[in-house]
């Protein structure tokens, strides 16, 4: 396919020094070229690490669970993809896992005496300093394995999707795999890194429960006796987590499957005018997948703003036990029991729910694949033995024998039945019969896709394919021959020379599914991809007719007479005046062969196929028209080397700009929301901070009231008769007197400071619940919203775009909308809450001691430039990251739309190869990503271990003119510091790399659209035009990307006529279709029935005219949804169209399934449907751009 390697830059992570490593040094280079070139490109990245090569961790995970799938087949229960997973990295995981254990649960005891107080406070820097510096590298190599599963994974479902059987094939939709491997593999990126947690939260909780105990006695188990308390209820919030991420994916499989048909059949919608039916219906499976998604966004409000409240709460209820006993709070206690709940509280009520929620989503994410592994694969049945090829030292002479062969897609009915052939050497073999007889399934079953229910076949030979779809994928003419095969320059001229397609090019761009090339063009690359193979046995479904006479003379002649003699040939075709040139004959009837032979022995026995020879009007004649855009490069062809620049897909470069945030909070579409947002969060940020002061001021009375009750006047009465004893206890009565007068004017009573909290504390409770549920409303409002109006932007764009991008390149856009509707909110929210906190706790420090002043001013301005060093950089390799998906979707989107051909010409191989080439390249950009995230994070934090050092020990020497209260006040806040600068600063980080989701999205909303569907009022037609149906064209142009296709054109056309169009490739036959239907605006007039078509509304135009396209298009669901997908009519009209097409007899019901593509459909009968649903609309005017190319005369 089209596969461009990176450029190798050797990663210097590998040849890194211990030093580097632990402080990701190693990657300095890249931020420098970063900050020096705001548009870093692919081969900018360094390459994946050796380690981390797709093919490799393929094979590892697929060995692993080989032998799962045997060991479970002999206890004869089903196998464990878990288990295949713990055994690639389960051991190294468990290390990663114990280290972050050790490194969590190694704390200090900081409440100690002032003569150890500069002992123990270098020890406090120190700690701090060396967790900084470990565990940032452990949690790199955390991801680095969550990495490792995604790539293994991926690649594993790639090998599975390249051998499904065709009963799989049917269950499996395209965006089910799409889905797979973008959503439910990225579960391993995030997720495993909080699951070490899970035992940790509770160990540190015993620990830290124990110093705890030290402080406030029995009294602290209040506080941890509640945090234990809520255990059930996380518990029950993660088991509804999981549920709901197990409906969500479900729901995001079907949008992604309808997604991707309305994405694949886009011209067919357009001509249709289908648009806002198609857009209503998207809409509809959105709002379900809103539903459940919406239903997740409220728990996870519920245990954010949970988390939040009880950094409040459980220290409360703490304090209120411990001043319930008869103790007094003093600043030490109190400000040390906030630290240390503090640490409880966010493993206990926030990373252990997190960590839960995050086992949930591994839980359902490794059960949906593992579902799909365990699909049914295509097998080689026994009865296929003595398939020999030619092996250097002698030729196998080519030969099929068929004994009694009966096959079945399904089971239930047979497809062939009781099949005797035997063909040998060098013959060609001809297989005729009417649509759906069974010819293409003859060929399947050669090719070991249709399952053999008995009897059997022997082939002897190397078999290539060429299938009635021609299988075209975006790339170059050559790179769709040779198919990853080595370029051989005689070969590849003497194939397009015979395959007649030397006339019409040489080489340039295709687009996806080979938009840039007539039916017949398809066929003939089709073709010739099978030629190059160079094999001994050729399976030929229907190349004859879809192109001209003179074509199909030369391609018969030249190519299946000449070239391929000396081979084994079987032709399944519709062109009848060919059978007298045939070796032998095969004609077929539903699964039946009901005559064989050579020509002359079919006509001495008299077999009814005459007929259909007689009745042949120039079937010469017939072909597919070419597609529109061939006639804009026709005269200009490209050299076999040309880059499709214009086809690349384009990187914005730059900073997020805040007009990208103004727009998407903007696209809530309410002002007082977003008001009432950013309110919630002030109001929440200013009761922490009421309930912080009043915590301070109440202590600090407290303890002014313990102080005066304490006073005794013992040495006066054990005092000597001295006048300087009496003077100095005189002395020390005023003081008393005077701090008892002080108490006893600002101590408002025990009773009002516990009042006052208990209210604070409870309002906190309650606004932050409120505050966070509409938060995540608010937030889902917005994406909803993004979803919709980038869907309607991208339906109502014209045809170039869809020619110009792929669908993979598409649906990634779509893909992501799960970075909108759950990361985005939770970053916003983490962003928001913490960087008020900050605020906070920078004042807080500040009041406490203004000396503090300088170094926090010093540690915001270096944490913004490094901010600005990484986030130049991180933002740029996101985008790398984000944009390195979409070929994966686009390959693995191709590979199913053309994977009987893959497997016919044994291209497994290289296609999985080309996969995992794409994986490289997005892991490259991804382990970048981890890497430049951590390499933040080390040096934030190394930044804030340097200010929590100075803010330590200037407390330490300028104390003594503070109060207690507020100085135990600003320590626990600066203790915490730590995690809260650099995680705020990594989440703003973060933010902004999700914001380039948004800023994806929001481009695809500015897309230019095509003119108005509807009619202005004075432009409308009457609701019975046309009512005869005249076409008159008035020297009309067309042009493609500025070149003219169209010339002038002038014609007239007379209602009832039947008019044929007819011409060589790049005649401009479908321009003139494209010029009718608008869909390219054309220069000059079309008038039908006397209206001017350039005056009125798209669809007004559209309704009126019925088509039936070269490239039949069916969607996945029923009959009835294909014909009338809107329920526009009876039961009875669709079966009459269906009898008057000739598929009554197939369709057994209007509910019949069809699968995804059709599949389930010849392609005859495909274009039956599809002209069962012209025929249905009923309309004056009816366009057949070749609708008869693949079924039979009668």
């Amino acid at each position: 396919m089209d596969f461009k390697e990176k450029h190798s830059t050797p990663n210097p992570r590998e040849k890194a020094s211990l030093l580097s490593r632990l402080l990701f040094l190693w990657i300095v280079p890249l931020f420098r070229k970063g900050l020096k070139n705001e548009s870093l490109i692919l081969d900018d990245m360094y390459d994946v690490p050796e380690e981390d090569i797709s093919h490799k961790l393929g094979v590892r995970l697929g060995n692993e669970w080989e032998k799962e799938r045997k060991c479970a087949g002999k206890k004869a229960v089903q196998p464990s993809f878990f288990k295949a997973l713990v055994a690639v990295f389960g051991k190294l995981y468990l290390l990663l896992g114990l280290a972050v254990l050790f490194d969590e649960c190694v704390i200090s005891d900081q409440s100690v005496s002032e003569s150890e107080q500069y002992f123990y406070g270098l020890g406090v820097c120190l700690t701090s300093l060396l967790h900084a510096v470990i565990i940032h590298p452990l949690s790199f190599e955390i991801l680095h394995i969550g990495m490792k599963y995604r790539i293994s994974a991926c690649s594993l479902i790639y090998r599975k999707t390249i051998l499904l059987s065709r009963a799989a094939q049917e269950d499996t939709t395209i965006g089910n795999l799409i889905n797979l491997i973008s959503n439910d593999v990225a579960k391993f990126d995030m997720n495993l890194l909080f699951i070490p947690y899970l035992i940790i939260g509770p160990i540190q909780t015993v620990i830290f429960t124990y110093f705890l105990w030290e402080e406030l006695g029995i009294s602290c188990l209040s506080g941890v006796g509640f945090v234990f308390l809520l255990m059930p209820i996380q518990y029950y919030i993660g088991m509804l987590s999981r549920n709901l991420r197990f409906k969500i994916a479900q729901k995001s499989d079907e949008r992604n499957r309808l997604m991707n048909e309305i994405i694949v059949a886009i011209r067919v919608i357009k001509m249709y005018a289908w648009e806002l039916p198609f857009s209503s219906l998207i809409n509809q499976v959105r709002k379900e997948e809103v539903k459940v998604i919406q239903k997740r966004a409220y728990l996870k409000s519920f245990y954010l703003s949970l988390f939040l409240s009880s950094k409040k709460f459980i220290p409360y209820l703490a304090f209120l036990t411990y001043v319930s006993v008869g103790h007094t709070l003093t600043a030490d206690k109190v400000f040390f029991a906030v630290t240390i709940f503090d640490i409880i509280i966010a493993n206990m009520v926030s990373t252990l729910p997190s960590a839960a929620a995050g086992c949930g989503e591994l839980v359902v994410a490794v059960k949906r694949i593992e579902s799909f592994l365990l699909l049914e694969e295509k097998t080689v049945n026994n009865a296929k033995l003595d398939i020999r090829q030619e092996n250097g030292e002698s030729e196998v002479v080519p030969s099929i024998k068929m004994h009694n062969l009966t096959a079945s897609w399904t089971g239930d009915k047979n497809n062939l039945d009781k099949l005797n052939v035997n063909f040998t050497g060098d013959k060609l073999v001809m297989i005729v019969g009417p649509v759906g007889c069974g010819k293409s399934s003859f060929l399947q079953a050669l090719l070991g896709e249709l399952p053999i229910s008995s009897g059997k076949c022997y082939i002897k030979g190397k078999i290539t394919y060429s299938g009635q779809d021609p299988y075209i994928f975006s790339g170059t003419l050559r790179q769709n021959i040779l198919f990853g095969k080595d370029y051989n320059e005689n070969l590849y001229e003497d194939i397009i020379s015979v395959c007649s397609l030397d006339s019409d090019f040489r080489q340039f761009p295709l687009g996806e599914r080979g938009i840039t090339l007539s039916g017949g063009q398809k066929a003939r690359v089709n073709l010739a991809r099978a030629l190059y193979r160079q094999s001994s046995i050729y399976l030929l479904d229907d190349p004859l007719s879809s192109v001209d006479s003179k074509v199909s003379r030369h391609i018969f002649d030249k190519c299946i007479k000449q070239y391929l003699a000396g081979n084994l040939r079987i032709l399944v075709t519709h062109q009848l005046q060919y059978m007298p040139k045939a070796d032998h004959i095969i004609v077929m009837n539903k699964g039946h062969v009901i005559a064989q032979g050579t020509y002359q022995e079919l006509v001495e026995e008299g077999i009814d196929f005459l007929k259909l020879i007689t009745s042949e009007v120039e079937p010469d004649l017939y072909r597919k028209a070419s597609l529109t855009k061939l006639e804009a490069i026709e005269q200009e062809l490209k050299k076999e080397e040309e880059v499709r620049d214009s086809q690349e897909e384009k990187m914005t470069v730059g900073c997020v700009s805040l007009k990208t945030y103004w727009q998407y909070f903007r696209s809530g579409n309410s002002i007082a929301g977003m008001i009432l947002v950013f309110t919630g969060f002030l109001v929440s940020q200013l009761l922490y901070t009421a309930s912080d002061y009043w915590l301070s001021h109440w202590t600090n009375e407290e303890e002014a009231w313990s102080i005066s009750t304490k006073l005794n006047f013992s040495g006066l009465e054990n005092s000597s008769n001295s006048s300087e004893r009496i003077s100095e206890v005189s002395v020390g009565l005023d003081e008393a007197l005077d701090a008892s007068q002080r108490w006893t004017t600002t101590y408002l009573g025990q009773h009002v400071y516990i009042a006052v909290y208990s209210g604070l504390v409870l309002l906190i409770a309650l606004h932050t619940n409120i505050n966070s549920a509409y938060f995540f409303k608010y937030c889902m409002k917005i994406s909803s919203n993004i979803h919709d109006r980038m869907f309607a932007s991208v339906v109502r764009a014209p045809m170039q775009f869809f020619d110009d991008n792929p669908s993979g390149r598409i649906m990634n856009r779509f893909v992501l909308m799960s970075v909108l509707d759950e990361s985005l909110p939770a970053a916003c929210y983490d962003v928001i809450t913490i960087f008020l906190i900050m605020l906070g706790v920078i004042i807080v420090v500040i009041l406490s001691n203004y000396y503090i002043f300088i170094p926090s001013t010093f540690l915001l301005i270096s944490l913004m430039l490094i901010r600005r060093f990484y986030i130049q950089t991180a933002r740029q390799v996101k985008r790398l990251e984000i944009i390195s998906r979409s070929p994966l979707f686009t390959h693995l989107t191709a590979t199913i739309q053309g994977l009987t051909s893959i497997r016919a010409l044994n291209a497994q191989p290289i296609l999985t190869q080309q996969f995992d080439g794409l994986q490289d390249i997005h892991s490259a950009a991804w382990f970048l990503f981890i890497s430049s995230n951590r390499f933040f994070g080390v040096w934030l934090e190394l930044m804030s271990c340097a200010f929590l050092t100075f803010v330590t020990f200037s407390f330490m020497l300028f104390s003594s003119s503070t109060k207690s209260g507020f100085v135990g006040l600003a320590i626990s806040s600066v203790l915490s510091v730590t995690f809260k600068f650099q995680w705020g600063m990594r989440q703003s980080a973060e933010l902004e790399n999700l914001m380039t989701v948004t800023q994806r999205c929001l481009e695809y909303i500015q897309l230019k659209h095509e003119p108005s569907l509807e009619s202005h009022p004075k432009n409308q037609p009457q609701s019975n035009w046309p009512k005869s149906g005249e076409i008159i064209f008035n020297n009309i142009s067309l042009s493609y990307y500025g070149k003219e296709v169209l010339r002038g054109i002038s014609f007239k056309i007379q209602a009832k006529e039947k008019v044929g169009i007819v011409g060589r490739t790049g005649a401009g036959k479908s321009s003139i279709i494209a010029a009718l239907f608008r869909m390219t605006e054309p220069v000059g007039e079309i008038f039908i029935d006397g209206v001017n078509v350039g005056e009125i509304g798209l669809h007004d135009l559209r309704k009126r005219i019925s088509i039936i396209p070269q490239d039949p298009v069916l969607f996945c669901s029923t009959v009835r949804y294909n014909l009338d997908p809107f329920e526009q009519f009876q039961d009875q009209d669709l079966w009459q169209v269906l009898e008057e097409v000739g598929l009554k007899e197939y369709v057994t019901a209007l509910d019949m399934k069809v699968a995804d593509n059709g599949i389930n459909f010849s392609v005859g009968q495909r274009q039956l449907v599809c002209l069962a649903r012209a025929i249905l609309r009923k309309n004056k005017i009816i366009v057949l751009d070749e609708a008869t190319a693949n079924v039979d005369y009668k």
